[in-house]
């Protein structure tokens, strides 16, 4: 389950999925509950769904289709594609494929995040901040700006 960073990308996101087909989970948490869904591995969120509050949409996503995640879908809702060998779509059982392919098309962000969704955004989360006031040399931000890890 994830957002995104809003520190790293900017603008609209575009996915083309290849191979075979999916279902693609979207999820609006209404209260503050999406932080730590936002650091959770997806089994952790699928067991603790009934003491969250939260909107839920899934979108089929057949081969070589592309997806556009652009305004409050992009910043505010979590996404993810459920581990499971079969979907149910309008009533019909579509089995997946053993492999799937998807190139996601993002445009790196190159000054501080001013979207509209401030109570989504990472870049205003205490995580991010800790983490630049920890990294000092030139060779550690450029990790940080590179998303890799920073050794400290």
């Amino acid at each position: 389950m994830r957002i995104d960073t809003h520190s790293a990308f900017e603008g609209s996101i575009f996915s083309l999925s290849l191979a075979g087909p999916c279902i693609m989970e979207f999820r609006k948490y209404t209260d503050i509950d999406w932080i730590s869904k936002s650091t959770s591995l997806d089994k952790e969120v699928e067991n603790s769904d009934s003491s969250s509050s939260f909107l839920r949409r899934a979108i089929y996503l057949p081969p070589r289709s592309i997806l556009l995640l652009s305004g409050e879908a992009r910043y505010a809702w979590h996404h993810y594609i459920p581990h499971q060998k079969v979907d149910l779509v309008n009533d019909s059982v579509i089995r997946r494929a053993s492999r799937r392919v998807s190139f996601t098309i993002r445009k790196v962000r190159k000054g501080p995040c001013l979207c509209e969704y401030p109570q989504f955004c990472d870049s205003t989360r205490y995580e991010s901040h800790t983490l630049r006031s920890m990294c000092t040399s030139s060779s550690q931000q450029n990790a940080i700006e590179l998303r890799l890890p920073c050794p400290y």
